[in-house]
């Protein structure tokens, strides 16, 4: 049986025929789907769910999703009235609304000050977890842009991932992965894999990045020293010429511009590699909860070795309960190396 509940206010809603709860190291925010009916044995009174409530998702007494409920959909039968709820956690306000801050710009910030008081209007911590480099000496809200993507424009200079842990909290994070004993995946005789499917793109990859800024003007600073630096690292694993060119933003006082290139490099190949993963059941073998970020030791027909867990999507459905598994390969998001090799895997 499905062991998930709808907390709103004090009261835990079950019922449920359908559940998709998706987190994701590339989103910005958990989301919810759950369908259900208001009424289940024991309980007479039907009872409203509202558009903006805030709530909690918990799969088998742990939270994992903390925020508000969007949309309600519901149909009315003689003898049934079933709902469709969704909902996301509390960074999808960021996600939706506008940067709002005093006269939006700072000066001599770090970027987690930066994101805390962006975040702060909307309930929202943020923890950096990773070092996030020098201060930046000015940065400023870009007309009509949304938190999140100021938040975003400014962790992308200092090469830092941004996203929700689904409870209330923005997490500011180098993206390595953590490693979890129970995240082991096998597809055969006695693993846990149902299906699997491996995709290969070159879609997004490029032979060479070049990454241009300009930095600002002043002190003993001379014209050559403030326009035209820029940086360049080739991918020779892309058989064709695919140059990309891409604009600093800030002046390259973080991570350098080379650092900056190597980390698109080293983002989009690891990306450019996917494994999608189906278990049954919404636990690891250590009873855990699956959940982006961590490492998993993986055992495929083709792979063996560690892999990051990106996305997780807890389901219910015809199959019962399932989880779906978004996986790369480690080093995904890690600015400081080149993705670690795929032990020779031919997907």
């Amino acid at each position: 049986m499905a062991d998930l509940n709808l907390i709103i206010g004090t009261e835990a809603w079950r019922g449920w025929k359908e559940i998709s709860v998706t987190r994701s190291m590339e989103q910005a925010a958990g989301t919810f789907e759950l369908k259900l009916t208001d009424r289940w044995p024991g309980v007479d009174a039907p009872r409203p769910i509202d558009t903006g409530a805030a709530c909690r998702v918990e799969i088998h007494g742990r939270p994992v999703i903390t925020g508000h409920i969007d949309d309600v959909e519901e149909t009315i039968e003689e003898t049934a009235h079933d709902l469709v709820v969704r909902g996301r956690d509390k960074a999808g306000d960021l996600v939706d609304c506008s940067a709002v801050h005093k006269s939006g710009e700072w000066k001599d910030a770090k970027l987690e000050d930066i994101a805390a008081d962006l975040a702060r209007p909307f309930g929202v911590t943020v923890l950096a977890l990773t070092a996030t480099g020098a201060p930046f000496e000015n940065f400023r809200i870009q007309e009509g842009e949304t938190a999140f993507e100021a938040i975003e424009r400014a962790c992308r200079q200092r090469a830092i991932l941004p996203r929700s842990d689904g409870l209330g909290n923005l997490i500011l994070t180098s993206g390595k992965g953590i490693d979890a004993p129970g995240a082991a995946l096998k597809l055969g005789k006695g693993g846990n894999v149902l299906t699997l499917s491996a995709t290969s793109s070159l879609r997004d990859r490029f032979s060479m990045y070049t990454v241009k800024g300009q930095d600002a003007g002043g002190g003993w600073k001379t014209a050559e020293d403030i326009a035209g630096a820029d940086a360049t690292v080739e991918d020779g694993s892309v058989p064709r010429h695919r140059p990309l060119i891409l604009i600093a933003e800030e002046p390259g006082n973080g991570p350098t511009f080379e650092e900056r290139a190597r980390w698109e490099h080293t983002v989009r190949r690891a990306r450019a590699k996917r494994i999608s993963a189906t278990v049954q059941g919404w636990t690891d073998a250590a009873g855990d909860v699956w959940r982006p970020g961590t490492l998993a030791a993986c055992e495929f027909p083709r792979y063996t070795g560690q892999m990051l867990i990106t996305a997780v999507r807890h389901v219910l459905g015809a199959n019962g309960t399932t989880t779906a598994l978004e996986l790369v390969l480690p080093g995904a998001f890690d600015v400081l190396k080149v993705a670690e090799d795929d032990g020779g895997a031919s997907w």
